[in-house]
């Protein structure tokens, strides 16, 4: 079965178990530390409810060994939570930074723990190893440290093979120093040797300017004449109205002085224009080269003086001689109206369909035609030197235009690209033998232009033939534009054996980690680009060309060349080394080299330079803490300039992402993950420094961060401290019954009798350090014995929730940070215009804020005050602290409670037993009797009395004391017959009322003599009440020896009370219950008959006796009235039934119901007409008539 690589994960995993084996003994020796708490209280009062049941098994697990039991997923709460001087804080030097390393290294370990189908990303791997040794040393695990560092720097500086067959070295950091020591693995910035040695620069070359100036124009047209005269075809009209770039200038210059045979580039490839346009540069070139002298004479007088004054400063740049009447010839060929199939033939009719003999033709007419022989009439045959050599010797000065050369080759078939290529090849060699003859060459500016992938090889090979010699005049915003760059800033050409090292050592670089840059440049073209580009890194030309060009006021060329001169310059004199001119290099601590880029820009760029690159600046005081930043020579001050680079506010796109960043870094030998910590301290702490969707850029606006953490230290204590209020009342609002928030006023606590938790303000605090003084306890006992201007009476119902001073002053800072940035996106001082990815970020941050706020309720407030009094006899209390546990739903009331009920604080159940022992010691006495409301006014008055939870967990215990026999309950005293009634003792009872008394068990226990007093309640609780409707006289008989006194218990007594007790209506009384449910020989409320009272008799709820008495008087409840008649039934009969029968049964209110049946019969049956006629007549009186033979 094939198992899944995952190197990257298996180095971290083995410098987790170095980690978690170093660091466990660590933190339980530290722990020893924390005073008043055992190890294991130590970790359970810092663990997570979740964790806390975790490390109870654990612990169960390994034997008790706590050492063994904590996981590294503790090791973020156990440094936090005890971050203490004494404990965790001396030994990490207070840097804070440290929890937020255990927290990515937790990160790590469930990353490695959980593994995705796909290895670690390495550089989170490398990242991860990094932050694992530095908390290793900050513990002084030395070794351990070493051997984590020997896997992070065998796993990702693995032994490569020579590169270029040279002798090789990287710097490495020692185990426990960072001193540097060589191993010959690499070809490290250090054995490169530096630009400025390879390639001196050449200032006196720094001076050409460019610009552009983009205008439609038709080459073509002007040629043939067709041109607008006003606009393009008459020259002086074309010179007036157009702007001479330097650009176009420098063009024409460089021609006319070719011209004059007095030097000038005899070849010069464009691809587009040098600030005013290809098109307009050709026609420009045109019209001088085939109008010289009639511009030359323009009149001073005219209204075109200053193009006269113009063209003169071109032919002095030129050092034109206007005496030697030069008039140069001029030809051109456009590749997009030239065909191989033209038809077009010169004067003798020979054929114009090849670029040579069209070109010959154009320069010399039929006499250069012929010149070149019969190549002239050959699509297969191209003249070569000797032939041009010849004809250029013949014509003169003159110059050939070859505009959209692609267009025309891709239109000649490819059996006709050789020779054309081979034509192009000896045309530009020839050109450059002669002294007086100018090419100019358009090719498409990319690859896409070029016409697909046939387009695309032709122009490669086009630049090939061409490339040998030619100058190129192109924008600096394409791949090529380094030639005007280089050939300007640096006269000689480099010594190609180091260049070529150099660039090779960075292509392996990008070969090895491809990730870390940007696709494309560990290719071999990418080589061929950095080699052309030498010494200038790439990437400065495509930040230029890509971003500050989109710019309007960008100069592409003049502009290109001062900022790369003043940056070469300051380099040179500074003694830079380095082995490339890189983003990383720039120096925009120079004034004048950043003011080329200010004067581009909007808004005040000034602070960004000076955060970026200077002395002092955030970025240096970045490097200055990290001896591996300084190292590099400035690991944020190198990452600033090159996203400074990256940051051109006019892109789409905004800033670079980390890819490029490192390809404007790194050099052989560098570390990208100490770039990477390097990028990670600049996002917290430069103010300018932005990160959006992975990208990184400079800003005029500063940091909302910034102005989050100067409007954080604007807030008062007063209103940071009414912010949390406001946050632990929402906290506890489902509480509000039983929870006083944060009283402002200590005095004005409700006197409750119920049970009260007091959370104390947050400036009303237990100290973390015995250096700090205690306010929550005194706050806590001024509430306790004051309520307004007297003093409290219900003492022993309030219980208190505090924090200690550590966590309320994190809660405060997290607190600032919410208010900081709620001010940013709301009210009045909120940031006007925050949109897009500022009004997400500041949004988040609020959120983040808010959540921090409300996360650190639960871990600050969980220390409990419990007031308790020793001596009942002196109002003297004590305030015990203790800590509840933090739940995981954070519910800091439902913790405290549950802390108060788990040791007892407060009761949810009182046995009968304490409380009989609370009554003997603290109310019995010389007393027979105290009432229910009484004993708990009692109990909620005094703090060394129970603390019941409720009034019925009391009366609950009283149920279960007068069922066993404890005590006793009675409704009420009668101080007149000195008598309990409703006593019960020793048996069950309903309901406990708080104007109930409980009695000494030794009173309850005297039972009263049998009345009808004491007969009626004895009936009412063990009768009536369960629902019995009667009773036998037999069964009371029975009953009584347990409720009466039996001294004097006789049955001649209990008939007495029950003949009293019928006619007083306390119950009724039957002889018997009849077989219908019916009670026979009922009494209630009248005499009895003498005698009838038997112990065979019934006793009678009243509310039955009452009913069934009631219903005896009435009669029946059916009554039915039949008449049979012979013969006819008269009206009279009729009349008389409703008056004397129905009549009276519907008055006394009875349901009447009349039916009327009539029966006939006839032995030999009824005609069949009668039996019709009756059927329909009863239709008619809707009467139901059947009919049978029966």
């Amino acid at each position: 079965m094939n198992t899944i690589e995952r190197p990257n994960r298996a180095v971290l995993s083995d410098a987790l178990d170095i980690f978690r084996d170093v660091m466990r003994p660590f933190i339980i020796n530290a722990l020893k530390r924390v005073r008043g708490r055992s190890v294991e209280d130590a970790i359970y009062d810092a663990l997570s409810s979740y964790q806390v049941n975790e490390f109870q098994h654990r612990l169960e697990v390994n034997g008790g060994n706590a050492e063994a039991a904590i996981d590294i997923g503790y090791f973020p709460n156990l440094v936090r939570r005890n971050w203490k001087r004494e404990v965790f804080g001396d030994q990490f030097t207070s840097d804070m930074t440290v929890q937020d390393k255990l927290r990515i290294i937790v990160q790590a370990r469930n990353h490695v723990s959980h593994p995705e189908t796909d290895d670690l990303d390495p550089e989170y791997t490398r990242v991860s190893l990094y932050h694992i040794a530095e908390v290793l040393g900050k513990i002084n695990a030395s070794e351990a440290k070493g051997k984590v560092e020997k896997l992070r720097d065998k796993h990702f500086e693995p032994a490569q093979p020579k590169l270029l067959q040279l002798d090789s070295s990287v710097e490495t950091e020692s185990d426990d120093t960072e001193t540097k020591s060589k191993s010959k693995t690499r070809v490290a910035a250090g054995d490169l040797k530096p630009w400025r040695e390879v390639i001196p620069p050449n200032v006196e070359l720094i001076q050409g300017t460019f610009e552009e100036a983009e205008l439609a124009a038709d080459l073509q047209q002007v040629y043939d004449g067709r041109a607008s005269a006003t606009s393009y075809g008459n020259p002086v009209s074309f010179f007036k109205q157009t702007y001479l770039t330097d650009g176009m200038r420098s063009l024409l210059v460089s021609a006319l002085r070719r011209l004059g045979g007095k030097g000038g580039a005899p070849v010069i490839q464009t691809k587009t224009g040098f600030g005013g346009g290809k098109t307009h540069s050709l026609i420009a070139l045109y019209h001088i080269a085939n109008n010289i002298d009639a511009l030359a004479n323009i009149p001073a007088d005219s209204d075109s003086a200053q193009t006269r004054a113009e063209i003169h400063r071109i032919i002095d740049d030129a050092k034109w001689d206007t005496k030697a009447r030069i008039q140069p010839t001029v030809a051109v060929l456009d590749g997009t109206y030239l065909s191989p199939t033209d038809s077009e033939v010169t004067e003798n009719g020979d054929p114009l369909n090849t670029l040579w003999g069209v070109m010959a033709h154009q320069l010399g007419g039929q006499e250069a035609y012929n010149l070149i022989g019969d190549a002239a009439r050959r699509q297969d045959t191209a003249p070569l030197g000797a032939q041009l050599d010849g004809l250029f010797e013949h014509i003169g000065p003159c110059v050939i235009l070859i505009d959209e050369l692609v267009a025309y080759m891709l239109n000649v078939g490819e059996d006709a690209l050789g020779v054309n290529y081979t034509f192009i090849q000896a045309l530009t060699q020839s050109v450059r033998r002669a002294k007086n003859v100018v090419l100019v060459v358009t090719l498409p500016e990319s690859q896409r232009e070029a016409g697909g992938v046939q387009g695309a090889a032709i122009l490669a090979t086009l630049e090939t033939r061409m490339g040998r010699i030619e100058t190129i005049w192109k924008p600096l915003e394409t791949g090529e534009a380094f030639e005007v760059v280089r050939r300007r800033l640096f006269g000689n050409e480099p010594n190609k054996q180091e260049r070529d090292r150099t660039c090779n050592a960075f292509l392996a670089m990008y070969n090895r980690s491809k990730k870390d840059f940007p696709q494309g440049v560990h290719e071999q073209r990418y080589l061929e680009r950095m080699k052309a580009c030498y010494p200038i890194h790439p990437e400065i030309f495509e930040r230029l060309h890509s971003d500050w060009s989109t710019i309007h006021e960008f100069q592409r060329t003049r502009g290109v060349l001062r900022m790369m001169a003043n940056c070469i310059s300051r380099l040179y004199r500074s003694g830079d080394t380095s082995p490339l001119i890189m983003p990383a290099n720039l120096p925009l601590d120079d004034p004048v080299f950043a003011g080329e880029f200010d004067k581009l820009l909007t808004g005040r760029w000034d602070p960004i330079f000076t955060e970026a690159d200077s002395n002092g600046g955030r970025a240096d005081l970045i490097d200055a803490k990290q001896r591996r930043f300084s190292d590099l020579g400035g690991a944020a001050r190198r990452i600033a300039r090159t996203v400074f680079l990256g940051s051109c506010p006019s892109g789409a796109i905004k800033g670079i992402d980390v890819t490029r960043i490192h390809l404007g870094i790194a050099q052989p030998g560098h570390r990208i993950s100490t770039y990477t910590e390097a990028l990670s301290e600049m996002r917290g702490n430069l103010y300018y420094f932005y990160t959006d969707d992975n990208r990184y850029y400079f800003h005029t606006e500063e940091n909302l961060n910034k102005v989050a953490i100067d409007r954080a230290d604007e807030f008062s204590d007063r209103e940071i401290n009414e912010h949390i209020i406001l946050e632990i009342g929402e906290a506890v609002r489902t509480h509000r019954s039983k929870v006083i928030t944060c009283p402002e006023d200590l005095e004005a606590v409700p006197d409750s009798d119920e049970l009260r938790l007091v959370i104390l303000p947050p400036d009303k605090l237990l100290p973390t350090r015995s250096s700090e003084t205690d306010e929550a306890t005194p706050a806590a006992l001024h509430i306790l014995t004051h309520c307004g201007t007297a003093g409290r009476t219900h003492k022993n119902t309030l219980l208190f929730l505090t924090a200690k001073t550590d966590a309320v002053r994190d809660m405060k800072e997290y607190t600032r940070d919410f208010l900081a940035w709620k001010s940013i996106t709301q009210g009045e001082r909120r940031i006007q215009n925050l949109t897009g990815e500022r009004s997400n970020q500041a949004q988040a941050n609020l959120r983040k804020a808010d959540e921090s706020v409300r996360n650190m309720i639960p871990k600050a407030y969980r220390w409990a005050i419990v007031p308790d009094q020793l001596d009942p006899q002196r109002n003297e209390y004590s305030m015990i602290s203790e800590q509840t546990r933090v739940l995981e739903n954070g519910d800091i009331v439902e913790s405290a409670f549950d802390t108060f009920k788990s040791r007892e604080v407060i009761i949810e159940y009182e046995t009968q037993e304490s409380l009989e022992a609370r009554l003997k010691e603290y109310v019995w006495g010389d007393k027979d009797h105290i009432s229910v409301g009484d004993l708990w006014n009692l109990m909620t008055q005094y703090v060394y009395m129970p603390r019941l939870i409720n009034k019925e967990v009391l009366t609950a215990a009283v149920k279960e004391g007068v069922e066993d026999g404890t005590f006793g309950y009675a409704e009420v005293y009668d101080a007149e017959l000195q008598a309990y009634r409703g006593l019960h003792f020793a048996q069950p009872i309903q309901t406990v009322n708080l104007g109930g008394l409980i009695v000494k068990s030794e009173i309850a226990q005297v039972k009263p003599p049998l009345t009808l007093e004491s007969l009626t309640p004895i009936l009412q609780e063990n009768m009536w009440d369960n629902g019995q409707t009667h009773v036998g006289v037999k069964k009371v008989w029975d009953m009584m020896p347990a409720y009466v006194d039996n001294n004097q218990l006789e049955a001649e007594t209990l008939i007495e009370c029950i003949e009293h007790g019928v006619p007083q209506g306390q119950f009724g009384y039957a002889t018997q219950m009849t077989d219908t449910a019916e009670y026979e020989n009922l009494f209630f409320r009248e005499a009895l008959v003498p005698g009838i009272v038997t112990f065979d008799g019934l006793l009678i709820d009243p509310k039955e006796a009452s009913v069934k008495k009631d219903k005896a008087k009435l009669g029946s409840k059916r009554i039915v009235a039949r008449k049979i008649v012979e013969g006819e039934l008269s009206l009279d009969d009729i009349g008389d039934l409703c008056q004397e029968i129905i009549g009276p049964l519907s008055t006394d209110g009875g349901d009447v119901t009349i039916e009327i049946i009539i029966t006939a019969y006839k032995e030999d049956g009824f005609s069949q007409n009668i039996e019709r006629s009756i059927k329909e007549n009863s239709i008619q009186l809707n009467i139901e008539v059947q009919s049978t033979n029966e």
